[in-house]
């Protein structure tokens, strides 16, 4: 039985006599800002653990000599060790009557059909499930990780930031799957989406304390604040949280003119000489468009956003652009153009010749205090770094919108804090995100994006029960 009561120091004092309580067959989500200590909390945690009892899944690429399927099964020596023996030309007729009558008792072929599921589940095609893991890209050698922790199926699975490099589809399949898993299951996410669905109890680490609340993610703000109401002493303390969360506001815009920011016409497009990704496409993006690009990974989604953008050039039509407007773009690049050597404050006045108190106000509006706007940028988070990216699209006043996975490297809070100013934006967005809570809280409209771009005519929910049959 898991049913530990643990008390910890990580880390030079990351927690001060914290109890750590992990009781069996719940699923907890940890949730703290970045750089608090979580991933070093998972890490202790499967250290006072035998390996068989629990697993720790981080976002370390597998890169072994071996199939997906064999890599997968690799994990399970008793059945990786009998398939080697019966394919192995000195095996007797005698011995390969055991070890079948062996494999039989292990339910070999369960095994691989369960190992080809969770593959299949994590966006593999069956192409990928017997190519050589060296040759994947490094986002499925980590999607490798997963399916490795998923397969194993440990009475104490602990999981960090497992929906990273997931596309949609794959993130709700692992929410659907997670859901589903007798396991214990210990997570660390900034998907809103997957704590909601799978976690029932929140560890929250603030100030080098663990605090417990049972339910997902939005019951334990519902309790914070009903808490918060009830008394004088939690009121301030809520009061000073709220204080420090972020805050992040786009410019809204009333001079947006009429009819199409953008115009796709008859539009096709393929990379050399490859087979083409978008054939005839006729698209026009409005000042009130608010679309989400829906489709697995390499289907073409950030190549839409490319055309869009000016960033590649259609193979046949063409797309026009109203001259008149900005466009503000965000994607896993934004961080690489900043300059790291200087300081936020310094990058804003220097690029778009505004004063520093205009600089400081726009990054005050992302979240970024004090002394965040002065230090050097390559001395922040990865988080921090990213709202910078954010006040920089911010200072070139957008009109509209591309956002690609904008919420990597974001803390929960600061999700919450971009969603809601998303919310308020008046004008376009284009939005690729495997966190379908902000899809669905921004009622984006869905376009499926897998052998062409078509928009689908129904809600997230009723696109979600179509997968599922």
């Amino acid at each position: 039985m898991i049913s530990q009561e643990i008390v910890v120091t990580v880390g030079g004092g990351v927690f001060v006599e914290s109890k750590l309580v992990i009781a069996k067959g719940l699923k907890y989500a940890l949730i703290g800002r970045n750089g608090v200590g979580k991933s070093s909390l998972l890490k202790f945690i499967v250290q006072t653990f035998p390996k068989t009892m629990a697993v720790l899944c981080e976002q370390e690429p597998i890169a072994l000599d071996l199939s997906a399927i064999e890599t997968v099964m690799s994990f399970d020596e008793k059945t990786t060790l009998l398939l080697a023996e019966s394919e192995h030309s000195d095996t007797t007729d005698e011995r390969l009557a055991e070890i079948y009558e062996e494999m039989a008792d292990l339910n070999t072929d369960a095994c691989k059909s369960k190992a080809i599921s969770i593959l299949i589940g994590l966006g593999f095609s069956t192409e990928m499930i017997y190519m050589s893991a060296v040759n994947l890209s490094g986002g499925y050698r980590i999607r490798l990780s997963l399916a490795k922790a998923l397969y194993l199926n440990p009475p104490l699975l602990l999981l960090d930031e497992p929906s990273n490099h997931l596309d949609l589809n794959a993130s709700i399949w692992l929410i659907d799957y997670l859901s589903r898993l007798k396991s214990t299951i210990v997570v660390v996410s900034h998907s809103i989406a997957l704590i909601d669905d799978v976690c029932d109890t929140i560890i929250l680490l603030d100030e080098k304390k663990l605090t417990y609340y049972r339910g997902n993610y939005t019951s334990y703000k519902t309790m914070r604040d009903q808490r918060a109401a009830k008394s004088v002493k939690a009121r301030a303390r809520v009061k000073n949280a709220r204080e420090r969360l972020p805050k992040i506001a786009f410019e809204n815009f009333d001079d947006i003119p009429m009819g199409p920011l953008i115009s796709m016409h008859n539009v096709s497009f393929a990379y050399l000489s490859t087979n083409p990704i978008f054939t005839n496409v006729n698209f026009g993006l409005y000042k009130e468009t608010k679309m989400a690009l829906v489709g697995p990974n390499g289907a073409g989604k950030t190549t839409f956003l490319k055309l869009l953008n000016e960033t590649v050039t259609p193979t046949a039509g063409y797309v026009s652009f109203n001259r008149k407007i900005t466009i503000g773009t965000f994607n896993q690049h934004s961080i690489d153009h900043l300059n790291l050597s200087v300081s936020a404050t310094q990058w804003l006045t220097d690029k778009y010749g505004i004063s520093v108190q205009e600089a400081r106000e726009a990054l005050g509006k992302f979240g970024l205090v004090g002394k965040q706007h002065v230090i050097a940028i390559e001395n922040l988070s990865g988080g921090q770094k990213a709202r910078v990216a954010f006040a920089d699209m911010f200072c070139n006043k957008p009109d509209a919108l591309f956002l690609d996975e904008p919420t990597n490297n974001l803390d929960l809070e600061s999700i919450d804090a971009l969603q809601s100013g998303l919310k308020h934006y008046n004008s376009a967005i284009v939005l690729i995100s495997h966190d379908e809570r902000i899809i669905r809280n921004l009622e984006c409209e869905l376009w499926l994006v897998d052998d062409g771009i078509v928009k689908f005519d129904g809600s997230f929910q009723e696109r979600r029960v179509l997968r599922a049959r």
